[in-house]
């Protein structure tokens, strides 16, 4: 069996990851956020190109539609996650889309640079915070998730990757 199948067996039967409504923050949920933001963004630009001829379509024009058909595919995939009705292959194809692109780049590419400067400006100051405040900060991100502003959520995971690097820092220092 190759490491693939593996990799989709494990996801398939592990509870953890399964997505429900009613949880209020998993990396599922990350990408469903952002996906589906992503594919509003692009939806205006297609109706852009939707008004040109296909002739005078620019290789670019194809990739945009081509990249937005894909997100719809894969936020489709993502929101219907842990349904008994998923295939092995539609496990396969959330775990490969997952693993070969990059969240973080997502959230960059969809935020304006305004949005970025004041979140850099944010980590920057939360950096200084005690470690309490920081993990209450966390804890009531992840609480109301769904709501979360895009600049907040993205925030939020790069909190999250920091805390998790300092975890590893730590247990590599041992």
């Amino acid at each position: 069996m190759k490491y693939h199948n593996l990799k989709v067996n494990e996801i398939i039967n592990r509870e953890t990851l399964k997505v429900s409504n009613k949880e209020k923050f998993n990396p599922c949920r990350e990408w469903i956020k952002w996906l589906a933001n992503s594919c509003e963004q692009q939806k205006v630009k297609i109706k852009k190109i939707n008004s040109k001829k296909v002739s005078s379509l620019t290789d670019e024009e194809f990739v945009e539609i081509e990249t937005y058909f894909y997100h719809r595919k894969v936020l489709n995939l993502l929101e219907n996650y842990g349904n008994k009705e998923m295939t092995n292959e539609e496990y396969l194809e959330v775990y490969q889309f997952i693993s070969t692109h990059s969240l973080s780049k997502l959230m960059e590419a969809n935020l304006t640079i305004d949005e970025l400067n004041w979140a850099k400006e944010t980590l920057q100051v939360l950096e200084q915070a005690s470690p309490e405040a920081v993990n209450k900060k966390i804890q009531e991100a992840q609480d109301n998730y769904q709501n979360l502003a895009m600049v907040d959520a993205y925030i939020l995971h790069k909190l999250i990757g920091n805390q998790f690097k300092q975890s590893l820092s730590k247990v590599y220092k041992i």
